[in-house]
């Protein structure tokens, strides 16, 4: 577990666990659940600062009810989250565009969708710039974001769509 200390750094504050969807760790051994739970899923990954082996985020593809809503398709739900202190850089986008690369090209997914809250502006524009597509939102409660209800915002991505940015991109 030596990414623990790393993951601790960021999932302890309040900036990223609620805009992620979980609570802030309140000790190392909350870190050390959730990189094991990462590690049980093949298709999620550390975020780590090029040349300094400091992680600084995770990136994922993972199946959840959404998907599971979805049976008739390959789908799978883009998570991720980045230490506030990288925040800007265009780490979260980098990571997600090599994710999304995996997912359409060797998992051959049909659709990865993704979602944040209303507040969370970060994941909103990391979302578009990757070029998903705005579906739907809904309003849940959260106990760990101060028992509030907040909307939570869903976008779509096609295998075709993103194939067809792809060309765009590289003929840039």
């Amino acid at each position: 577990m030596d990414d623990c200390e790393d993951l601790f750094e960021y999932a302890s504050g309040t900036a990223v666990g609620p805009s992620a969807g979980w609570a802030p760790h309140k000790t190392l051994n909350d870190s050390k659940r959730l990189i094991r739970t990462y590690m049980s899923n093949r298709d999620c990954f550390a975020i780590e600062l090029s040349g300094t082996g400091k992680v600084i985020g995770n990136v994922g593809l993972f199946k959840t009810s959404l998907s599971d809503g979805m049976r008739s398709q390959k789908a799978r739900e883009l998570g991720f989250s980045l230490n506030p202190s990288f925040w800007g850089n265009g780490y979260a986008t980098e990571a997600a565009l090599a994710v999304l690369d995996y997912g359409f090209t060797h998992l051959m997914l049909d659709t990865v969708w993704c979602g944040h809250f209303d507040f969370n502006l970060g994941s909103k524009n990391v979302c578009l710039k990757l070029g998903f597509v705005y579906s739907f939102e809904c309003k849940e409660h959260y106990p760990f974001l101060e028992h509030r209800d907040v909307t939570e915002i869903f976008y779509f991505l096609t295998r075709e769509k993103y194939l067809d940015d792809k060309k765009k991109r590289y003929l840039k």
